[in-house]
């Protein structure tokens, strides 16, 4: 590595070591050592992706914790969306966020090339990164080098070194639109005393009461959660007057009373299924 890396390194990791309890600073290093077993048995399907597709080669110096420095000094939200649909979600948040702060400057990060290219085609103009890999320095250099003001996690992406970097920065972290499944649910509540970043995030909006109450369940302030709704509705734009098509009008008889059967997404067996439907409501209804 090269010694003006390594020398930043260790000027961002010094005051870091210096805060962090005992506690937390041996769970982290615990954590940094599982990370790094599981990153090793999967270093040769990594190595092949790397060599052999090219988009795989993009942002190396983003994961690593080595982005381009923002020159800009005014205030930035680092909005992260692990991939395709956590960045179409972002839409609304976005545009509200635009809408009340003007001079905020917006930055996306993802961890997956397609969403790393959706956010680019969406939000032009806007700066897109890679999310560093969450192990050793490489998320606390990555904070140094982008200082935001706010960190916004989509859905429910608690990386405990990111979350400890933008923490140790006085940076709020927000979790937005969040879900917790009932599988990660139990894997939290397993780990919860080992590695405290929940302890670290200010809010936590979610997107129904079901998922709040297992934020709740894992010992999270009820201050300090919210249900706010889904961000994936929202992102949803719909016409305040669509123009029927001539066909749909011809078919659906233009309002005189017939009964419209729709169906969506439908494979061979579901449509079967909705034939049979259909004429059992003729012949209890006696429409067409």
């Amino acid at each position: 590595m090269p010694l003006r890396f390594r020398e930043e390194i260790q000027e961002v990791l010094r005051p870091e070591q210096e805060r962090l309890k005992l506690r937390h600073y041996l769970a982290l290093g615990l954590y940094d050592f599982l990370y790094f077993l599981a990153f090793t048995a999967w270093s040769p399907w990594v190595i092949w992706r790397v060599a052999t597709k090219k988009r795989y080669r993009e942002g190396v110096m983003d994961r690593v914790g080595f982005p381009v420095r923002r020159k800009s000094d005014g205030p930035l939200a680092w909005v992260h969306g692990v991939s395709v649909g956590e960045i179409k979600a972002s839409v609304p948040l976005v545009e509200g966020l635009e809408a009340e702060y003007p001079s905020l400057e917006i930055l996306f990060s993802s961890t997956t090339p397609t969403g790393h290219g959706l956010a680019r085609r969406i939000f032009p103009g806007k700066r897109v990164v890679y999310f560093p890999l969450d192990f050793a320095f490489m998320p606390f250099t990555s904070m140094a080098r982008l200082r935001p003001s706010l960190v916004l996690l989509m859905e429910l992406e608690l990386w405990p070194n990111f979350v400890t970097a933008a923490r140790g920065r006085g940076c709020p972290v927000v979790v937005v639109n969040g879900r917790i499944s009932r599988r990660s649910f139990s894997r939290y509540r397993k780990v919860r005393r080992i590695l405290p970043q929940l302890g670290s995030i200010d809010l936590f909006c979610m997107q129904n009461e079901e998922y709040a109450e297992r934020i709740l369940g894992l010992g999270v302030d009820p201050s300090r959660v919210k249900v706010t709704g889904n961000l994936k509705y929202d992102a949803l734009k719909v016409r305040e007057r669509v123009d029927p098509d001539p066909e749909f009008a011809r078919i659906t008889g233009k309002g005189d009373g017939r009964l419209v059967l729709v169906g969506g997404s439908t494979h061979g067996e579901e449509e079967e299924i909705l034939q049979r439907i259909t004429r059992e409501l003729r012949r209890r209804t006696g429409k067409k």
